[in-house]
């Protein structure tokens, strides 16, 4: 039986592996660096605000950097108790 951990890792990725999701999270930073700057230039968007939500999207992504290491180490000791 899965741990409760390990549902909550599955449940979270979906069907997304961790490298796919980070991977999700650049084209969305790339995206943001080239949309943002017309949302400014149009007055849809003050700088502060598209400094702030760039910054976080980054800042989520170094974190899933850092600690995707560790994610893929427990889905694989989950994956080999599921099929002991």
């Amino acid at each position: 039986m899965e741990s409760n951990k390990a549902q909550k890792i599955r449940s979270l990725l979906g069907l997304m592996t961790i490298e796919e999701v980070i991977a999700k999270l650049k084209r969305e930073s790339s995206l943001r660096n080239n949309v943002y700057p017309k949302f400014v230039a149009s007055g849809k968007m003050s700088e502060e605000d598209s400094v702030r939500r760039k910054d976080r999207l980054n800042m989520a992504i170094k974190i899933l950097l850092v600690i995707e290491p560790d994610v893929k180490t427990q889905l694989s000791i989950f994956d080999k108790i599921e099929n002991q």
